[in-house]
């Protein structure tokens, strides 16, 4: 093992609500592509989420969002209140660890927004963002879409070993004093 192990800071997808056309699916969101966008339906009934993971648990500190390639034209698909939870398992009990209620994302295509910061106390391995609402209403008001959402983990408190999963906290030095 490495003095901090090896554990992967990138998330891995695990799934989410079905996109309006395959190659536009939940996934999307984690592929560090900007020309590739979740694009799916929205209905208060039913919102649509995403969930990625960890290989082991970490804190989520902040993250980004990327609006997608038509964002312009369509508006009304621009997320305006979503919800971050953090849990142990993908079935288990979900934690807010994020909430906004009236975000202001970019107008511009392709923009990606101003860090959103988290100040969750607790480090998870898995993580679900909900969409709350849409732009609006109209033709494309029961759609929504994103291309990127880049998660920021707190990488100087929790390491580990991917392979064995064991885990560990990186040594904190101690202060040295000089006698009086």
């Amino acid at each position: 093992h490495k003095t901090y192990g090896d554990i992967a800071y990138t998330p891995i997808f695990g799934s989410g609500t079905d996109g309006i056309v395959l190659s536009e699916n939940a996934y999307a969101l984690f592929d560090g592509d900007d020309n590739t966008k979740w694009c799916g339906h929205y209905y208060e009934n039913d919102l649509p989420y995403a969930i990625f993971s960890y290989a082991l648990p970490v804190k989520l500190v902040s993250y980004t969002l990327t609006t997608a390639n038509d964002t312009m034209e369509y508006t009304n698909r621009t997320w305006t209140a979503w919800t971050v939870y953090g849990s142990d398992s993908e079935d288990g009990e979900w934690t807010v660890v994020h909430d906004v209620k009236d975000g202001q994302l970019p107008a511009g295509a392709l923009t990606e927004s101003e860090a959103f910061e988290v100040n969750a106390d607790t480090a998870y391995m898995y993580y679900k963002v909900v969409v709350n609402s849409n732009g609006g209403e109209g033709r494309w008001g029961n759609s929504q879409q994103m291309s990127e959402f880049t998660p920021v983990v707190d990488v100087d408190t929790y390491y580990g070993c991917t392979t064995c999963g064991m885990e560990y906290k990186e040594p904190v030095e101690e202060e040295t004093t000089q006698p009086d």
